[in-house]
Protein backbone atom coordinates (compact mmCIF):
# COMPACT_ATOMS: atom_id res chain seq x y z
CA UNK A 1 0.00 0.00 0.00
CA UNK A 2 1.03 3.60 -0.59
CA UNK A 3 -1.99 5.31 1.00
CA UNK A 4 -2.69 9.01 0.79
CA UNK A 5 -4.85 9.40 3.87
CA UNK A 6 -7.94 7.33 3.17
CA UNK A 7 -6.77 4.30 5.18
CA UNK A 8 -6.40 5.73 8.67
CA UNK A 9 -3.30 4.54 10.51
CA UNK A 10 -1.90 2.85 7.41
CA UNK A 11 -1.30 6.32 5.99
CA UNK A 12 1.52 7.07 8.44
CA UNK A 13 4.17 7.05 5.71
CA UNK A 14 4.55 5.35 2.33
CA UNK A 15 8.35 4.97 2.69
CA UNK A 16 8.63 1.47 4.18
CA UNK A 17 12.05 0.44 5.56
CA UNK A 18 11.18 -3.09 6.73
CA UNK A 19 8.34 -5.61 7.03
CA UNK A 20 8.91 -8.36 9.60
CA UNK A 21 6.68 -11.04 11.06
CA UNK A 22 7.27 -11.93 14.70
CA UNK A 23 6.95 -15.32 16.40
CA UNK A 24 3.29 -14.62 17.27
CA UNK A 25 2.38 -13.99 13.64
CA UNK A 26 2.05 -10.22 13.88
CA UNK A 27 3.59 -7.87 11.33
CA UNK A 28 5.86 -4.92 12.05
CA UNK A 29 6.08 -2.31 9.31
CA UNK A 30 8.82 0.23 9.92
CA UNK A 31 8.69 3.50 8.02
CA UNK A 32 11.08 6.36 7.50
CA UNK A 33 9.58 9.45 9.16
CA UNK A 34 6.28 7.68 9.95
CA UNK A 35 7.08 5.46 12.94
CA UNK A 36 5.96 1.82 13.11
CA UNK A 37 2.71 0.11 12.14
CA UNK A 38 1.91 -3.13 14.02
CA UNK A 39 -0.71 -5.40 12.50
CA UNK A 40 -2.16 -8.47 14.25
CA UNK A 41 -3.92 -10.63 11.64
CA UNK A 42 -5.57 -12.82 14.30
CA UNK A 43 -7.49 -9.96 15.91
CA UNK A 44 -7.38 -7.83 12.75
CA UNK A 45 -6.12 -4.87 14.78
CA UNK A 46 -3.66 -2.19 13.79
CA UNK A 47 -1.64 -0.02 16.15
CA UNK A 48 0.85 2.71 15.52
CA UNK A 49 4.03 3.64 17.42
CA UNK A 50 5.39 7.12 16.82
CA UNK A 51 7.30 9.93 18.49
CA UNK A 52 5.34 11.87 21.10
CA UNK A 53 7.33 14.81 22.50
CA UNK A 54 5.70 14.60 25.95
CA UNK A 55 5.92 10.80 26.24
CA UNK A 56 9.37 9.55 27.26
CA UNK A 57 8.33 5.97 26.46
CA UNK A 58 7.50 6.71 22.83
CA UNK A 59 9.84 6.43 19.87
CA UNK A 60 12.70 8.89 20.12
CA UNK A 61 12.44 9.48 16.39
CA UNK A 62 9.96 8.47 13.66
CA UNK A 63 12.89 7.62 11.37
CA UNK A 64 12.77 3.87 11.98
CA UNK A 65 15.52 1.92 10.27
CA UNK A 66 15.91 -1.64 11.52
CA UNK A 67 14.13 -4.39 13.51
CA UNK A 68 14.98 -7.48 15.55
CA UNK A 69 12.98 -10.03 17.51
CA UNK A 70 15.51 -11.72 19.79
CA UNK A 71 15.56 -15.32 21.02
CA UNK A 72 13.36 -14.37 24.00
CA UNK A 73 10.72 -12.76 21.80
CA UNK A 74 11.70 -9.21 22.72
CA UNK A 75 11.32 -6.52 20.07
CA UNK A 76 14.24 -4.18 19.34
CA UNK A 77 14.05 -1.14 17.04
CA UNK A 78 16.90 0.91 15.63
CA UNK A 79 16.38 4.59 14.87
CA UNK A 80 18.15 7.29 12.91
CA UNK A 81 19.00 9.29 15.00
CA UNK A 82 17.01 8.09 18.02
CA UNK A 83 19.20 5.28 19.37
CA UNK A 84 18.14 1.76 20.33
CA UNK A 85 14.60 0.92 21.55
CA UNK A 86 13.39 -2.17 23.43
CA UNK A 87 9.62 -2.59 23.54
CA UNK A 88 7.69 -3.37 26.69
CA UNK A 89 4.63 -5.03 25.07
CA UNK A 90 2.46 -4.88 28.18
CA UNK A 91 2.82 -1.10 28.51
CA UNK A 92 3.30 -0.35 24.80
CA UNK A 93 6.32 1.71 25.78
CA UNK A 94 10.00 1.61 24.87
CA UNK A 95 13.12 1.48 26.97
CA UNK A 96 15.51 3.71 25.06
CA UNK A 97 19.29 3.40 24.93
CA UNK A 98 21.17 6.48 23.72
CA UNK A 99 24.73 7.75 23.65
CA UNK A 100 26.05 9.36 26.82
CA UNK A 101 29.40 11.15 26.62
CA UNK A 102 29.84 10.85 30.40
CA UNK A 103 30.13 7.05 30.40
CA UNK A 104 32.09 4.56 28.37
CA UNK A 105 29.37 1.91 28.73
CA UNK A 106 26.61 3.53 26.66
CA UNK A 107 25.92 3.52 22.92
CA UNK A 108 28.72 5.14 20.95
CA UNK A 109 26.32 6.70 18.44
CA UNK A 110 22.54 7.17 18.15
CA UNK A 111 22.28 6.33 14.44
CA UNK A 112 21.45 2.59 14.40
CA UNK A 113 21.73 0.92 11.00
CA UNK A 114 21.78 -2.76 11.94
CA UNK A 115 20.65 -4.98 14.87
CA UNK A 116 21.75 -8.60 15.11
CA UNK A 117 21.73 -11.47 17.60
CA UNK A 118 24.07 -14.34 16.70
CA UNK A 119 22.65 -17.88 17.03
CA UNK A 120 25.47 -18.90 19.39
CA UNK A 121 25.17 -15.77 21.59
CA UNK A 122 21.53 -15.23 22.61
CA UNK A 123 22.55 -12.79 25.34
CA UNK A 124 24.36 -10.35 23.07
CA UNK A 125 22.95 -7.73 20.70
CA UNK A 126 25.25 -6.37 17.98
CA UNK A 127 24.58 -2.87 16.65
CA UNK A 128 25.95 -1.26 13.54
CA UNK A 129 26.02 2.52 13.71
CA UNK A 130 26.55 5.36 11.28
CA UNK A 131 29.68 6.99 12.64
CA UNK A 132 30.09 5.15 15.94
CA UNK A 133 31.53 1.83 14.81
CA UNK A 134 30.27 -1.53 16.06
CA UNK A 135 28.50 -1.78 19.44
CA UNK A 136 28.06 -4.91 21.57
CA UNK A 137 25.23 -4.89 24.14
CA UNK A 138 25.18 -7.41 26.97
CA UNK A 139 21.45 -7.78 27.62
CA UNK A 140 22.02 -9.06 31.15
CA UNK A 141 24.09 -6.09 32.36
CA UNK A 142 22.72 -3.47 29.96
CA UNK A 143 26.27 -2.32 29.26
CA UNK A 144 27.77 -1.54 25.86
CA UNK A 145 31.20 -2.21 24.46
CA UNK A 146 32.16 -0.61 21.19
CA UNK A 147 34.77 -0.98 18.49
CA UNK A 148 35.96 2.10 16.59
CA UNK A 149 38.21 2.60 13.60
CA UNK A 150 41.73 3.67 14.54
CA UNK A 151 43.91 4.60 11.61
CA UNK A 152 47.13 3.67 13.44
CA UNK A 153 45.84 0.27 14.58
CA UNK A 154 45.87 -2.39 11.86
CA UNK A 155 43.54 -4.70 13.79
CA UNK A 156 40.79 -2.13 14.31
CA UNK A 157 37.51 -2.16 12.42
CA UNK A 158 37.84 -0.80 8.86
CA UNK A 159 35.20 1.93 9.20
CA UNK A 160 33.02 3.59 11.83
CA UNK A 161 30.06 3.21 9.45
CA UNK A 162 28.78 -0.32 10.09
CA UNK A 163 25.84 -1.63 8.05
CA UNK A 164 25.42 -5.22 9.17
CA UNK A 165 26.82 -8.17 11.13
CA UNK A 166 26.45 -11.91 10.58
CA UNK A 167 27.71 -15.19 12.05
CA UNK A 168 27.86 -18.09 9.60
CA UNK A 169 27.39 -21.78 10.44
CA UNK A 170 31.15 -22.22 10.77
CA UNK A 171 31.25 -19.62 13.52
CA UNK A 172 32.94 -16.87 11.47
CA UNK A 173 31.68 -13.44 12.52
CA UNK A 174 31.40 -10.97 9.63
CA UNK A 175 31.05 -7.20 9.83
CA UNK A 176 29.82 -5.27 6.80
CA UNK A 177 31.23 -1.74 6.82
CA UNK A 178 31.42 1.25 4.52
CA UNK A 179 34.98 0.18 3.69
CA UNK A 180 34.14 -3.44 2.85
CA UNK A 181 33.94 -6.74 4.73
CA UNK A 182 35.74 -7.48 8.00
CA UNK A 183 35.87 -10.52 10.24
CA UNK A 184 35.98 -10.19 14.03
CA UNK A 185 37.84 -12.50 16.38
CA UNK A 186 35.63 -12.13 19.43
CA UNK A 187 38.23 -13.60 21.80
CA UNK A 188 40.90 -11.04 20.92
CA UNK A 189 38.67 -8.18 19.71
CA UNK A 190 40.74 -7.94 16.55
CA UNK A 191 39.35 -7.23 13.08
CA UNK A 192 40.77 -8.21 9.71
CA UNK A 193 39.71 -7.23 6.18
CA UNK A 194 38.28 -10.34 4.52
CA UNK A 195 40.56 -11.64 1.77
CA UNK A 196 39.28 -13.27 -1.42
CA UNK A 197 40.87 -14.73 -4.54
CA UNK A 198 39.81 -13.06 -7.79
CA UNK A 199 41.63 -13.32 -11.14
CA UNK A 200 44.28 -15.40 -9.35
CA UNK A 201 45.08 -12.51 -7.03
CA UNK A 202 44.39 -11.93 -3.35
CA UNK A 203 42.28 -8.87 -2.67
CA UNK A 204 39.73 -7.35 -0.29
CA UNK A 205 36.10 -6.42 -0.96
CA UNK A 206 36.21 -2.66 -1.39
CA UNK A 207 32.51 -1.82 -1.79
CA UNK A 208 30.33 -1.08 1.25
CA UNK A 209 28.77 -4.36 2.42
CA UNK A 210 25.22 -3.76 3.63
CA UNK A 211 23.62 -7.25 3.58
CA UNK A 212 24.97 -10.75 4.37
CA UNK A 213 23.17 -14.09 4.07
CA UNK A 214 24.33 -17.72 4.13
CA UNK A 215 21.95 -19.95 2.20
CA UNK A 216 21.00 -23.54 2.99
CA UNK A 217 23.72 -24.86 0.67
CA UNK A 218 26.44 -22.92 2.46
CA UNK A 219 27.03 -20.15 -0.09
CA UNK A 220 27.61 -16.74 1.48
CA UNK A 221 25.88 -13.86 -0.33
CA UNK A 222 27.05 -10.27 0.13
CA UNK A 223 24.93 -7.30 -0.88
CA UNK A 224 26.97 -4.18 -1.61
CA UNK A 225 26.23 -0.55 -2.25
CA UNK A 226 26.91 0.20 -5.94
CA UNK A 227 28.95 -3.00 -6.39
CA UNK A 228 26.17 -5.52 -7.03
CA UNK A 229 25.98 -8.86 -5.24
CA UNK A 230 28.91 -11.13 -4.43
CA UNK A 231 28.68 -14.86 -3.77
CA UNK A 232 31.53 -16.43 -1.83
CA UNK A 233 32.35 -20.06 -2.60
CA UNK A 234 31.74 -22.67 0.07
CA UNK A 235 35.42 -22.53 1.07
CA UNK A 236 34.92 -18.71 1.36
CA UNK A 237 37.87 -17.93 -0.91
CA UNK A 238 36.69 -17.35 -4.49
CA UNK A 239 33.84 -15.11 -5.63
CA UNK A 240 31.20 -14.73 -8.28
CA UNK A 241 29.81 -11.28 -8.96
CA UNK A 242 26.29 -10.36 -10.05
CA UNK A 243 25.53 -7.01 -11.67
CA UNK A 244 22.00 -5.64 -12.02
CA UNK A 245 22.76 -2.62 -14.18
CA UNK A 246 25.21 -3.24 -17.01
CA UNK A 247 24.95 0.25 -18.49
CA UNK A 248 26.71 1.85 -15.53
CA UNK A 249 27.84 -0.85 -13.10
CA UNK A 250 29.10 1.29 -10.21
CA UNK A 251 25.90 3.18 -9.44
CA UNK A 252 23.11 2.82 -6.90
CA UNK A 253 21.23 0.77 -9.52
CA UNK A 254 23.64 -1.98 -8.45
CA UNK A 255 23.01 -1.44 -4.75
CA UNK A 256 21.58 -4.48 -2.94
CA UNK A 257 19.30 -3.42 -0.09
CA UNK A 258 17.81 -6.85 0.74
CA UNK A 259 18.64 -10.56 0.36
CA UNK A 260 15.96 -13.13 1.23
CA UNK A 261 15.85 -16.92 0.85
CA UNK A 262 12.39 -18.45 0.54
CA UNK A 263 11.18 -21.92 1.60
CA UNK A 264 12.14 -23.34 -1.81
CA UNK A 265 15.71 -22.13 -1.50
CA UNK A 266 15.23 -19.32 -4.03
CA UNK A 267 17.25 -16.16 -3.41
CA UNK A 268 15.37 -12.88 -3.80
CA UNK A 269 17.36 -9.68 -4.17
CA UNK A 270 16.00 -6.17 -3.74
CA UNK A 271 17.89 -3.48 -5.65
CA UNK A 272 17.71 0.21 -4.80
CA UNK A 273 15.43 1.87 -7.39
CA UNK A 274 15.94 -1.08 -9.74
CA UNK A 275 13.38 -3.71 -8.77
CA UNK A 276 13.33 -7.28 -7.45
CA UNK A 277 15.46 -10.13 -8.81
CA UNK A 278 15.21 -13.90 -8.31
CA UNK A 279 18.12 -16.29 -8.40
Amino acid sequence: YAPQGEMGLWSSCPHVKFIDQDSKGAYWIGTYNGGINHYDPVSNTLSHYYHEPENSGSLKSDQVYTFLEDHQGRIWIGNLPGGLHKLDPSLHKFKIYTSDANTGESLSNNNIMGIYEAPTQPGIIWLGTRGGGLNRLDKKTGKFQYYRHQSQEKHSISSDIVWTTYEDREGIFYVGTEAGLDTLNQETGQFAPYKIIENNQHSSISFPVIRIHQDRQGWLWLGTWSGGMIRLSKDKKTVKRYQFSTANPQTFYNSVIEIFEDTRGKIWVGIFQNGLFEY
